[in-house]
């Protein structure tokens, strides 16, 4: 995936998700939405000590090794192997609620892919970390990617792995589940040229 998503308000679901932070007390940045970078906050769902599904803000990116590096993806099929990545993987999975996301060709030409009417759920993770210049601690979350489909497959080698709305709860709480969850769901996806 390559570094953008778009979060539009303007969707209920979506609306709904920044609301219920929002009723918490919790300040949501302008970054949270529309067009997202890494390094933004953003509204991710995961689940609460009830086991309920909750939507919260994170960090989108894992600090890396050195004080610029930021790590915002990570393959499905290596996740649970890497050091970084695999006690997040294990135990700390969320979703990125999104209304589309970004791939850029070969030739750098920018699309975005969504599908009409419908929010997309993608699989991810996140982690504790201690911010070394504050002390403060934050989430920090990270998207997984898998192979593409028919549709991403035309324009770049990797896409989101797309997770069904009726898996969501599953893929956060189930790790027999998850662990298998190595393909994009199939999705309507249209692509459109930015």
């Amino acid at each position: 995936m390559c570094g953008r998503y778009l979060y539009d308000k303007s969707e209920q679901v979506l609306l709904d998700y920044y609301n219920e932070i929002r009723q918490r007390g919790v300040e949501i940045p302008d970054a949270a939405t529309d067009i997202i970078y890494p390094s933004s906050p953003v509204i991710t769902l995961g689940a609460n000590p009830e086991k309920e599904i909750v939507p919260a803000l994170t960090k989108w990116g894992f600090t890396g090794f050195k004080p610029s590096q930021l790590l915002i993806n990570a393959r499905v099929e290596t996740a649970r192997d890497k050091p970084m990545f695999k006690e997040s993987f294990e135990t700390r999975r969320i979703i990125f609620p999104m209304s589309g996301f970004y791939e850029f060709s070969a030739n750098k030409k920018a699309y975005t892919f969504s599908e009409p009417n419908n929010i997309l759920y993608v699989g991810g993770f996140y982690r504790m970390y201690s911010d070394p210049k504050t002390g403060q601690r934050q989430a920090e979350s990270i998207i997984i990617t898998t192979e593409p489909d028919t549709v991403v497959g035309q324009i770049h080698d990797r896409m989101p792995l797309l997770i069904a709305e009726k898996d969501v709860k599953q893929w956060i709480l189930d790790d027999t589940f998850a662990y298998q969850y190595q393909h994009p769901v199939h999705q309507n996806l249209q692509a459109q040229a930015v």
